[in-house]
């Protein structure tokens, strides 16, 4: 995973779990078409990344 992708507010949650390992739970299917990834935190909490915010 390429953190520069990563929007802003998600990427200082990242670094701040950095020592730890980031897991790719899964994906959440939102239609037919598209899918998101999901990550996990040290702390449990899960994050989606949409494919628009890491373009931008």
């Amino acid at each position: 995973m390429r953190i520069k992708l990563i929007p802003n507010r998600i990427r200082k949650l990242i670094r701040r779990n950095k020592k730890s390992l980031l897991e790719i739970k899964g994906y959440k299917k939102v239609s037919n078409c598209k899918k998101i990834l999901l990550i996990e935190v040290i702390n449990k909490n899960r994050i989606w990344l949409l494919e628009k915010e890491m373009k931008n």
